[in-house]
């Protein structure tokens, strides 16, 4: 979406392979999105078109462990390189990070030792619209996402009460999720409970519009699109505590609340669905408004060569 944006506002935008970076048409500038393994491995072999580069290093951890390991492991330089390690090499190449919010700028700072001169904030946009009657009363709960471990569509389900509103579950199933017999089975043990599998984009804002909220349980997502998609519907949204949801909820305050635990989301639902669902929090922007934040950042960082 960002280089769709991008395209509009004249800038040429083209998606140079692994094996082809050496050989890709001249550009001014290369924006990275990611700073795992392939990315390391495609800038290790880098000889030719030596230009400014710019990462978003896209932070998703699946683990607190993780989280609290990456500072320590990143700079390990015994034996065989590591993902973390990797990762650093990467974010400290670049000649500009572009973190999704605050937080994320926080982590970069502090596990790879960047200056925070280095780090531009430019959070993710949506595109979501929607034909709903003004009238249309909202009415049960949506999640949105890959069906997997990292999402946790099988514990809320597990937790969802048969007192609670109805639950619609949209997506597919990761192709290596090693428990998706058990998931197909708690939501056909639960009749408030659907899952539709994976449908058309506007099928789908359609049904976030309808919602009385949107729910995400991973622990680890950096800014879900799901939820801007919501939120950008005027849709609450209930996250799990974990990476940027504290930003999501300091930026969109009165559209997002935060649970702990599935146990306190628990608690959450029924004063959540009486509530007003009014739309009066702050928007996503639009990828349009991304696209003039990159554009400003790339002729910064082309200035200063």
């Amino acid at each position: 979406m960002s280089a769709s944006a991008l395209r509009d506002r004249g800038v040429e935008v083209v998606f140079p392979t692994p094996i082809s970076l050496g050989s890709a048409p001249k550009v001014d500038l290369i924006h990275a999105f990611g700073a795992d393994p392939s990315v390391w491995n495609m800038f290790r072999h880098w000889t030719r078109n030596r230009v400014p580069l710019v990462v978003s290093p896209v932070l998703v951890f699946d683990s607190l462990i993780q989280t609290s390991l990456e500072r320590v492991v990143s700079r390990l330089r015994l034996g065989l390189s590591n993902t973390a390690n990797m990762r650093r090499t990467v974010v400290r190449s670049a000649s500009r990070l572009v973190a999704l919010h605050a937080q994320e700028a926080e982590a970069l700072s502090h596990w790879y030792g960047v200056d925070v001169s280095r780090i531009t904030i430019v959070s993710n946009g949506s595109a979501a619209s929607a034909s709903v009657p003004p009238e249309y009363r909202r009415s049960g709960f949506v999640v949105v996402g890959t069906i997997s471990s990292r999402k946790r569509q099988l514990d809320l389900v597990r937790a969802w009460r048969p007192e609670f509103p109805p639950l619609s579950i949209i997506g597919s199933v990761a192709a290596d999720w090693v428990d998706s017999a058990a998931f197909t089975a708690e939501v056909d043990g639960r009749p408030n409970v659907t899952w539709h599998g994976a449908l058309p984009q506007v099928e789908v804002w359609e049904r976030q519009a309808r919602s009385i909220g949107c729910i995400s349980a991973s622990k680890s997502e950096g800014e879900s699109l799901a939820i801007l998609d919501s939120l950008r519907l005027g849709t609450p949204v209930l996250i799990q505590q974990g990476q940027g949801s504290g930003h999501l909820a300091a930026r969109y305050s009165g559209g997002v609340r935060e649970f702990n635990n599935l146990d306190e989301m628990a608690r959450l639902i029924s004063t959540f669905a009486d509530a007003s669902t009014s739309s009066g929090f702050e928007r996503p922007p639009s990828w349009d408004d991304v696209g003039d934040e990159l554009l400003s950042l790339y002729r910064s960082v082309l200035a200063a060569q």
